[in-house]
């Protein structure tokens, strides 16, 4: 009888064992759909504040040097921490609590064609407003005034340019659902400002959101319950289309976060959503209204002690021959638990290449 009962309970740990972890070095149950394991290949400094405190990034490609280039990270805690693509900590801004960012070039400011960049700033519920100095290598605010959103609370946020008006705009999105769409504005002296342009919503909590310019198509992530789309042109009215639905896709599982476009060399268009629930990033073909391709994890590298990446919010994409490492650009994810070292969150670095391989996108 004893012998039975030990059988038993060598039964009942096998399965607890087997089901806290999928065999690639994630917690969960083994998915039940085809993902790949992609190996990180570098990872930046970690943000100055512990706890919950990095969240998205947006990069900035530099027009003399691409190795030059600039990440600009957000930092719920604090402000905005700005690395190089060694992932190496080179500024730090302390504006608030910075949940979001993105950017875009060209803007007219003041006669000149600046790179600028927005990010909603929890601390006064507003979005705050940047310049990149090319100098300096730093961002400069360049808001005229506080912009306050009608939001509950601000969340995240996106940047679009109009192929056909060359104007500027700010979608912003908030914990019910709610979507602000903002002009900006050349308000003189170096400034700008901003003026609410139209209102849109999901049914629930919506935060990563992404814009292609190309086609005019905003894509907002509803955390549970799927990837919409909407014209991101204000005067197309407030009707969105949910295009993948969460409870329809094995492949995605609450909280659906970030959200990130790349093109390739032969101008295929991919978006890819950062899948929270199973630590995952699944990617999509933007021509065939978001076919799914499939999903890729970021695990361990042992040789470089960097290690997995998990429960990621933000992520974004340098599209460009970086350095020899990464020929075709860099594939940028949050971890949310900077492991086994114990230190604050940072970010993971990826080749775009690697990714295009492994899909044959």
């Amino acid at each position: 009888m004893k012998t039975r009962y030990n059988v038993i309970l060598l039964m009942l740990l096998f399965f607890i064992f087997s089901c806290g972890s999928d065999g690639n070095g994630h917690g969960g149950h083994e998915p039940s759909f085809p993902v790949e394991d992609i190996i990180a290949s570098q990872e930046t400094d970690p943000v100055p504040h512990t706890g919950d405190a990095a969240d998205d990034c947006a990069v900035w490609m530099n027009p003399g040097d691409i190795k030059e280039s600039r990440m600009i990270a957000t930092d719920k805690k604090g402000g905005l921490a700005i690395y190089d693509l060694d992932g190496k900590l080179t500024g730090y801004l302390n504006d608030g609590k910075m949940n979001n960012i993105d950017l875009r070039y060209d803007f007219e400011l003041a006669g000149h064609a600046v790179s600028i960049m927005a990010a909603t700033n929890r601390s006064s519920n507003s979005i705050s407003v940047y310049k990149m100095n090319e100098t300096t290598l730093l961002p400069e605010n360049v808001a005229a005034r506080v912009i306050r959103m009608n939001l509950a609370e601000v969340n995240g946020t996106c940047m679009y340019k109009s192929p056909t008006s060359g104007l500027f705009y700010v979608f912003v999105t908030d914990k019910s659902g709610h979507i602000e769409q903002w002009r900006l504005l050349d308000a003189g002296a170096g400034m700008i400002d901003a003026a609410l342009e139209r209102k849109l919503s999901v049914p629930s909590d919506a935060e990563g959101c992404v814009v292609d310019d190309e086609d005019g198509a905003l894509y907002i992530a509803e955390e549970h319950g799927g990837i919409w789309r909407f014209d991101a042109e204000p005067s197309a009215g407030a009707a969105g289309q949910k295009m993948i639905d969460i409870n329809e896709a094995n492949y995605l599982r609450a909280d659906i976060e970030g959200l990130t476009i790349f093109k390739t060399a032969g101008h295929q268009k991919y978006l890819i959503a950062s899948v929270q629930g199973n630590d995952s990033f699944a990617v999509f073909h933007i021509a065939s209204d978001l076919t799914w391709r499939g999903s890729f994890r970021i695990t361990d590298n042992l040789n470089d002690g960097i290690d997995k990446v998990t429960h990621t919010d933000g992520i974004d994409v340098l599209i460009g021959p970086a350095n020899p490492d990464y020929p075709e650009g860099i594939f940028i994810a949050q971890d949310g638990s900077n492991t086994p070292s114990g230190l604050n969150q940072n970010f993971k670095f990826v080749s775009l290449a690697e990714i295009i391989a492994r899909f044959n996108l």
